[in-house]
């Protein structure tokens, strides 16, 4: 049996059919929308005779006042205004229905625009003609009626009468041409495509006919392989030997579960005989089972336990009788049998989960228990509040928050609003409108007074949700008032140091004027007095003193300045290249690194985000410090290192902003320190030495700590008398 060609010639058919069903759709289309046209044109004309009638109607609604009759029978004594009434309402009923008529037509509208203010003066001359009556004026036959103004508005409204009517003739004969020519096209197309549509049909009839008892058979033996999909699915052919007897079958087709179940592919095992492919049916009386089924055309089931790939396996067997060969589906039901092992197991299964059940149980409610404690020791209480009528109910601790025992009153929102802050009733309004608008609010502070009269901070924050079909909101209400007490505190704690950094910049203005001033004069006479020849040797050598002292004093207020000027803000941080700023920093030193015959090992340094100068004033001060306090006899050598580290490598502590820093060591090879002194040389004016033996203001490296903070950085060092210093900075990558 040839699948591929049943397959592609069943493929060739649908499309054939597709199209034959769209042509026809095509065809109904065409004819739908010519009728539909010819309706249309037959509605037009209609509407253009309604037209006609309409305007016939309203024009003779308003030539009745050229009745003599009309007139009396309208100003009748004692019934002119009912008269007048009901004359106008009539004309307003028809120019609506006129109005509505020629809506779209914007030429008939202008007209009738024209009507209407025509139509406004004639009822205001009848409305005149009514106040005389009223009035008791003696009314002759044709005189107290203001005859000449109704005619001369009554001509006027002739002449848009007749400009409607020629514009509803010119319409009449359009809209005819238009019918007629829908008339004669919309049957002559019907027909053409009927024919056309009936034309492709017989071809697929014909087509379609060919084959039906073909792909009857065909679709028997598909659909019975796709309602078999789970199972393993083979089709069968027999052979026959000379004498018409069936000797084997022929394996026509064979799905893959014969791979999954039994380990054979399905593509091998096709037009191979089954007495080699299954040779235990010609063993034990199936291939003569199979035999029978196919000449007596008698479906059979046959059940059989083997052993396969995953082991000892059962399967039912269910052969049906085809008309060129055999159908055998084999299904496995190995679990069913493995099923009825596990159910004693099961039964003990759900007995200790039973028992779990009741544990798990037992531990939500020391959890629960655990959790109402827990809103008692943070101060939160919860609550469920339903929206559309304004029930709601609290947790025990809001109770306890509002000093009240839990469950002591009926919570709603309108009830919950006696504990509120008189002045915050407003907002508390504003969040209930808001969450039953939106479903939440912006809202999320007021304060509450609570049973005792104390004024109690609330954070409360929502969620919307839909419970049972009812909009509800629910959520924490948390009691921040230690916590806004704090912030208040926090503020007042900020305007104080506000109050100090303007009292620090009023000491940086005196510090840089005030008090350097009278360093220059005394440095500026200390002058003077040295070029005085009769000094003596010993007042010589006291005014030297007296000027190393001013000059180390103008230095160290420099340093303060220095100091105090390094402040946390953040808004000139860039890019720096720091192998810029360290060939800045020796280029400026160069005369005390020749001096010295220092020597520099430097790696490649990174690029971070800082203050210039900032860096300049670390790198100076670094550099300078190692220059300065070398051993004797000892060339100066520093070693300047740079690397990448993880934040977790780090092991001091400090506020880490980044998850990497650069790690840079100035390690130098000069007299050192002891290591219970590392902390304290970071501190303003600690010296470890005399001033004789090493000149400074003990300032420079408390410099160098406040910059690399102002980084977000960390410093330390590490010291041994007479082997070097090591210093170490962490700064953000």
């Amino acid at each position: 049996m040839n699948f591929n060609r049943i397959h592609s010639r069943t493929k060739f058919y649908i499309v054939l059919l597709t199209l034959a069903i769209a042509l026809l759709i095509f065809t109904a289309s065409m004819a739908y929308s010519q009728i539909k046209r010819m309706q249309r044109s037959a509605e037009r004309v209609a509407r253009t005779y309604q037209v006609s009638d309409a305007i016939g109607t309203l024009f003779s609604h308003y030539f009745r006042l050229e009745s003599e009759d009309f007139r009396e029978e309208l100003l009748e004594e004692g019934r002119f205004e009912e008269n007048l009434k009901d004359y106008m309402a009539e004309g307003i009923i028809v120019f609506d229905s006129l109005h509505g008529l020629v809506r779209g037509n914007a030429s008939q509208l202008k007209l009738l625009d024209d009507i209407q203010a025509l139509e406004d003066t004639l009822y205001e001359n009848l409305v005149f003609a009514g106040d005389s009556i009223n009035g008791n004026a003696k009314i002759v036959k044709g005189h107290s009626f203001p005859t000449r103004k109704i005619s001369s508005t009554l001509f006027q409204i002739r002449n848009i009468n007749d400009l409607m009517r020629a514009e509803e003739r010119r319409l009449m004969q359009a809209r005819k041409n238009e019918y007629s020519s829908n008339k004669f096209l919309a049957p002559l197309t019907t027909l053409l495509l009927g024919f056309f549509a009936l034309f492709v049909f017989l071809v697929s009839f014909l087509l379609i006919y060919r084959n039906k008892l073909r792909v009857r058979e065909s679709q028997a033996f598909l659909q019975n392989v796709l309602d078999t999909t789970d199972n393993i699915v083979n089709y069968y052919e027999p052979l026959f030997n000379s004498e018409k007897n069936i000797i084997d079958f022929n394996i026509v087709y064979a799905n893959e579960c014969n791979r999954s179940y039994l380990g054979l592919d399905p593509e091998k095992i096709i037009g191979k005989p089954i007495s080699r492919v299954f040779p235990h049916l010609m063993l034990n009386g199936e291939f003569e089972q199979l035999i029978q089924c196919y000449e007596e055309n008698r479906k059979l089931i046959l059940d059989r336990e083997i052993l396969a790939q995953a082991g000892k396996m059962w399967f039912e067997s269910i052969i049906t009788p085809m008309a060129d060969g055999i159908l055998v589906t084999i299904r496995n039901f190995t679990e069913e049998e493995q099923v009825k092992e596990e159910l004693v197991s099961l039964n003990e299964r759900l007995k200790d989960q039973n028992d779990e059940l009741l544990k798990l149980n037992q531990e939500f409610q020391i959890q629960n228990s655990i959790f109402k404690d827990a809103e008692i020791v943070a101060g939160i209480g919860s609550y469920i509040w339903h929206l559309d009528d304004g029930s709601a109910t609290m947790s025990d601790n809001l109770y306890r928050i509002l000093g009240y025992e839990p469950d002591s009153f009926n919570v709603s929102y309108q009830s919950y609003r006696k504990f509120i802050h008189p002045d915050d009733l407003e907002i508390y309004d504003r969040l209930g409108e808001e969450t039953v608008e939106i479903g939440k609010s912006t809202i999320q502070n007021y304060r509450v007074i609570d049973r005792k009269g104390k004024i109690k901070h609330l954070y409360i924050k929502g969620e919307y949700v839909e419970k049972e079909g009812r909009p509800v909101s629910f959520g924490v209400v948390q009691d921040i008032t230690s916590r806004v007490a704090k912030d208040e505190d926090l503020r007042l704690r900020n305007l104080e140091l506000e109050r100090s950094n303007a009292e620090l910049q009023s000491f940086n203005q005196v510090a840089s004027h005030d008090l350097q001033e009278p360093l220059r004069k005394i440095q500026m006479f200390i002058s003077r007095i040295a070029g005085n020849n009769a000094l003596s040797r010993n007042d010589g050598e006291d005014l030297k003193k007296i000027g190393n002292s001013a000059i180390r004093m103008r230095s160290l207020i420099d340093n303060l300045l220095n100091y105090s000027r390094i402040d946390f803000k953040h808004e000139n941080f860039e890019k720096i290249d720091l192998n810029i700023v360290l060939a800045k920093v020796t280029e400026d030193l160069s005369v005390r690194i020749d001096e010295t015959g220092a020597t520099l090992a430097v790696d490649k340094l990174p690029v971070i985000n800082g203050i210039s100068f900032q860096m300049e004033q670390l790198f100076d001060n670094l550099i300078s410090n190692a220059l300065k306090y070398s051993s004797q006899n000892v060339t100066p050598h520093l070693v300047i290192q740079s690397e990448k580290v993880d934040c977790e490598q780090i092991p001091h502590t400090f506020y880490k902003t980044a998850k990497y820093f650069y790690k840079m060591t100035f390690a130098d090879n000069g007299i050192g320190f002891e290591q219970d002194k590392a902390e304290k040389i970071f501190e303003v004016f600690q010296r470890l030495h005399l001033k004789s033996e090493y000149s400074g203001t003990g300032i420079g490296l408390a410099i160098c700590k406040k910059i690399i903070e102002n980084h977000y950085g960390f410093i330390y060092t590490t010291s041994e008398p007479g082997k070097g210093s090591v210093f170490v900075i962490y700064l953000p990558a």
